[in-house]
């Protein structure tokens, strides 16, 4: 296993780095984290033998990247560093590698692979095995017996965390396909280092993984916290780097050892009311006070509203009605969930039936997001299909709004034909045989010559650009992809063209 310490000035650099490398396979651990070459050099020197390798950024306070690979080449030559940089850092980074350092990696360019293949690189055929049991440290050893505890399956001896306290639960309610694929046992400790640096640490709270999905600890309060701006830190965090929507819920604050399976509970039935709109967390004393409440009047009054305004042409009195209708919605907090998205696939099934559009809104029965988001989802097939009323629907118009957003988009690198199909809320097989057959070819097809036709613009009138940086500017995250696919598109390389 190798060891790194990461030294950058960026908080969420640093964070960003440490998920990559937590979806390295085990092979990598890091040891610390520091936010310039004094702190670090300072790291160094108390944990003698703990680092094989140091990650470091060039441009730092107080002392620099380079300063920092002069001290370590003279003190501590067996280990490796690797500088991270940008476009802009080239001369830092000569000077780096004439200093000792062993390589350097662009920033846009980090992530798992990357970092991987840099670090096997530098390090060559180096068996750098730790005995099994740092595998093993890298556990909480804790974590199991706080999971017990909170679910009540074993008793407290000692106290978790400084009491008064609180119990939070964090729930996933949307996750990154690809992550997940990736393996449990990585998803689980991306999470978790992200809940570490934004709860765990700074907080001194005592976190625990109860399944997948869900992510639960204890958080002491010393004085008056109540931790919203941590709650919110983290999801952003998760959101950015992972791709992962989540709920959180508290409980009530709770002084004896003896109520943390009770502060758990409430946590858990707090993390439901996130449906409704609000931001960070969910305390359990709005759930409390919860009433059971009908929100099939409220449906049957805005749903005759919206429809009337929209087949009237009238989409700003829609808008509104919708946001009327949104405000009511939200004050009837003890409506259950299925009860209100029952009600929204019937007022979007309303609004197309006659007009010849075929959104796909089965994905509304699907939708597992916020009463926001699912208005918002709903409100932009309704209004999409108030252009349709007493106006025939032709083929063209698909084209041209297609056509349009791809020109406008095309330099996307996830942009495709489900995007596409979801912005102009057509169902994905619908849009691929409408499109090839008034454009002439396929959306696939399209989207590539319009990105060499771009990419060709740039070859010619932008000389300071280089072929990497022209790549990602019509989307291709992958150079290589692009030189292969501009040659067979253009007949030659790109290098060629220029």
């Amino acid at each position: 296993m190798i060891r790194v310490l990461i030294v950058d000035d960026e908080p969420l650099i640093r964070i960003g780095i440490r998920v990559s490398l937590s979806e390295c396979g085990g092979k990598v651990k890091v040891v610390g984290e520091e936010y310039n070459g004094a702190r670090a050099l300072e790291f160094l020197r108390k944990q003698k033998g703990e680092v094989d390798c140091i990650l470091t950024d060039i441009k730092m306070p107080v002392m620099d990247g380079i300063e920092l690979i002069r001290h370590v080449k003279a003190e501590f030559p067996e280990i490796k560093v690797i500088v991270l940089s940008s476009y802009n850092d080239i001369d830092y980074v000569r000077d780096a590698l004439k200093n000792g350092a062993g390589d350097y990696l662009l920033k846009h360019e980090i992530d798992d692979k990357n970092l991987a293949g840099k670090l096997e690189q530098v390090f060559g055929n180096e068996k750098q095995e730790r005995s099994e049991e740092g595998t093993e440290a890298d556990m909480e050893p804790g974590e199991q017996l706080l999971r017990n505890i909170m679910k009540g399956k074993e008793a407290v001896s000692g106290t978790p965390v400084r009491l008064p306290a609180l119990a939070f639960v964090m729930r996933v309610k949307k996750a990154n396909s690809n992550l997940l694929e990736e393996g449990r046992t990585l998803f689980r400790s991306a999470v978790m280092n992200i809940l570490e640096e934004g709860l765990g640490t700074p907080c001194r709270g005592k976190i625990a993984v109860m399944d997948d999905m869900t992510y639960a600890g204890l958080l002491p309060l010393d004085g008056n916290e109540r931790y919203e701006n941590s709650f919110e830190f983290c999801q952003m965090l998760l959101k950015k780097y992972l791709d992962i929507i989540t709920w959180c819920g508290v409980s009530d604050v709770f002084r004896r050892k003896e109520e943390i399976p009770e502060a758990y509970t409430q946590a858990c039935a707090a993390v439901e009311v996130e449906f409704f709109p609000r931001g960070g967390a969910c305390d359990y004393s709005e759930y409390r006070f919860l009433k059971k409440a009908d929100c099939g009047p409220i449906f049957r009054e805005y749903t005759k509203k919206i429809i009337e305004s929209v087949k009237t042409g009238g989409n700003t009195a829609a808008e509104t009605a919708f946001d009327e209708l949104l405000r009511a919605l939200s004050r009837c907090r003890g409506a259950k969930k299925e009860a209100i998205k029952s009600g929204f696939w019937a007022l979007a099934e309303q609004a197309v039936s006659g007009t010849g559009v075929m959104p796909d809104i089965r994905l509304l029965h699907e939708h597992d997001g916020s009463l926001c988001e699912l208005c918002h989802t709903v409100k932009n097939i309704v209004l999409s299909s108030g252009d349709f009323y007493g106006v025939p629907y032709t083929e063209y118009s698909i084209k041209k709004k297609a056509m349009r957003y791809i020109n406008e988009h095309f330099d996307d690198a996830d942009l495709n034909l489900t995007k596409l199909a979801e912005y102009m809320n057509l169902s994905t097989s619908y849009l691929s045989r409408s499109f090839k057959n008034n454009v002439g070819v396929g959306f696939v097809e399209y989207l590539t010559r319009l990105r060499m036709e771009k990419a060709v613009e740039y070859i010619k009138g932008r000389s300071d650009l280089s072929m990497q940086e022209i790549s990602m500017l019509v989307g291709f995250e992958n150079y290589n992809h692009f030189s292969k696919t501009f040659k067979r598109v253009m007949g030659c390389s790109p290098s060629g063209f220029r």
